[in-house]
């Protein structure tokens, strides 16, 4: 029977115990992972729940890679905002939130792939020559394992963020790899196929790995210790059951019910946990290229078939399904390919789309109503991938040579970092004379010029009295006033208490940020990680 997370972490030390010291073991074992975040990046999907609509996209920054490379799509963002990328040419880019090059770090000539392990900030990059990367979150590689001179597929980590997942293929066989965070390989499985494994994804409500092959198999490992009733422990990486079709599986992906989705020719199949077909789903005309789900529908974006003669026309749909198999919908789009579908917190759809003229961004309703549709003449239809993922508030395109990064108009951000003379506001930098700073009350303190116009203020809206040292806002029908060196206050007159006091720096007024904006109505929040402040105006 299945123990405790204790025999687990046991066993996990016992197999470490081959190659290091114990007390070093213990020291790097460590479960506090932010589980919600962990299972948005699981998703092989770009499914994200805590998504916020995107009702009036706009394009706010756009990160750029050196002309001789290509992303692969292949991106993770991490708790502080940095967004990470790998390209075809081995490079590994950090970006910082302004868009701009944090540090990047060439692996190998060849493509790889990247995920990010929340757990530690760790990232893990596999490469085309049979290496696996381990690098912090300053770009120094922590420790590097060559698995063969096979090839190797996308990692996936663990809940926990003690494992790192590999799938490699060569000539002699596959093998799916378990490496630990600390580098070491602990146990394979032979797999038996000598066919490219495509997809790898990982169920955390059981503990189960899914891999699918070109050749139509579906493995699923155990990843679990089982602890016998003769206290002897059978070790993971069984194989508990195989799932063979006639096509190459194209697509994968897991629900929280632990049911398993995966595309094979022109068939959407769902099977159970046990590895028995639950249902399965024949495409009338196309072919699958990309599913999501939001755990209560199931979405196919197809693609032309080009093996079928009598498809002339751009006819790739999306197809909504029921969590019984039943058709609910179909969407006919006009176009040749739906690359990637996103589903935010409401049930709207995000897909990626081109017709070889042009690469689109769309978005329909939960009940396939047209929502918005955008595109840019800088987008090549030939190298854009789609989709790359989503955060709370914005949704990344892996443009092959850039990422953009797609925000809502009617939800308008400016961030400010601490120590740094610059602010940006919807994807533009503006350079400031005073950077913002903590004082002694823990207060961030910002010049009030700045910032107020960063909100849509004008100097008609902004006074200053030399004579009482008082800046007076004026704006919506408020009329707000601080004193420097007063830690009282007024709106419309009425007084109110602060923490601390405004001041006068190098020229300039210096308000606490919060009060400032609070004032006025709009939302305000600091990451101490990045230093960074971010205010929120919904227009």
């Amino acid at each position: 029977m299945k123990q405790s997370k204790f025999w687990k972490v046991l066993a996990m030390v016992f197999l470490i115990l081959l190659n290091i010291n114990i007390t070093k073991a213990f020291a790097e074992i460590t479960t506090d992972i932010n589980i919600s975040e962990y299972e948005q990046l699981l998703q092989n999907t770009c499914y994200y729940a805590t998504a916020n609509p995107i009702n009036n996209p706009q394009i706010k920054i756009n990160y750029q890679i050196e002309k001789n490379q290509l992303l692969f799509t292949s991106m993770s963002i991490s708790n502080d905002g940095t967004l990470y990328a790998g390209t075809f040419a081995g490079k590994l880019y950090a970006f910082n939130q302004d868009g701009s090059i944090k540090w990047s770090k060439q692996l190998e000539k060849l493509g790889y792939s990247i995920f990010i392990a929340y757990k530690d900030g760790m990232i893990y990059a596999t490469s085309g020559l049979g290496n696996v990367y381990a690098v912090d979150q300053n770009g120094n590689i922590k420790w590097t394992l060559n698995i063969g001179q096979g090839f190797l597929g996308s990692p996936v980590v663990d809940k926990d963020g003690s494992h790192i997942y590999i799938a490699y293929w060569d000539k002699n066989g596959d093998k799916i790899y378990s490496i630990t965070k600390l580098g070491i390989s602990d146990f394979q499985t032979n797999l038996d196929t000598n066919s490219p494994l495509t997809h790898i994804v990982l169920d955390p409500q059981k503990d189960i790995l899914y891999v699918g092959s070109d050749d139509g198999k579906l493995y699923a490992i155990d990843l679990s210790i089982v602890v016998n009733f003769n206290n002897t422990m059978s070790m993971p990486g069984n194989v508990i059951w195989k799932y063979q079709v006639n096509n190459k599986i194209s697509d994968l992906m897991v629900d929280n019910n632990s049911i398993v989705y995966f595309t094979a020719g022109n068939i959407l199949y769902a099977l159970k946990p046990d590895g028995s077909l639950n249902w399965k789903y024949n495409l009338p005309d196309g072919v699958p290229n990309t599913i999501a789900t939001d755990n209560n529908t199931i979405y196919i974006g197809s693609k032309i078939d080009n093996t079928n003669l009598n498809q002339t026309t751009n006819n790739a749909k999306i197809y909504a399904l029921a969590n019984d198999g039943t058709l609910k919908w179909i969407y006919q789009t006009g176009d040749k390919n739906i690359l990637r579908i996103a589903i935010d917190k409401n049930g709207n759809i995000y897909f990626t789309s081109y017709d070889s003229i042009k690469f689109k961004l769309s978005s329909i309703t939960p009940n396939s109503t047209e929502r918005w549709t955008i595109s840019n003449s800088t987008w090549n239809p030939f190298i854009v991938f789609g989709i790359g993922g989503m955060d709370k508030n914005n949704l990344y395109l892996d443009l092959g040579n850039e990422i953009s990064i797609i925000s809502d108009k009617s939800h308008s951000a400016i961030q400010l970092w601490i120590g740094k003379n610059y602010y940006m506001k919807d994807g533009n930098k503006y350079t400031m004379d005073v950077e913002p700073f903590v004082d002694n009350n823990g207060r961030t303190i910002v010049p009030l010029r700045f910032v107020s116009y960063a909100l849509g203020l004008s100097q008609d809206n902004i006074s200053w009295d030399e004579n009482t040292q008082t800046a007076t806002i004026n704006f919506n029908n408020k009329i707000i006033r601080f004193t420097i060196g007063k830690n009282i206050y007024t709106i419309n007159g009425i007084a109110y208490t602060m923490d601390t006091v405004p001041i006068s720096k190098n020229g300039r007024v210096m308000l606490p940020v919060r009060y400032v904006v609070n004032s006025l109505g709009y939302n305000i929040s600091f990451d101490p990680q990045t230093q960074m402040i971010t205010i929120t105006i919904q227009q």
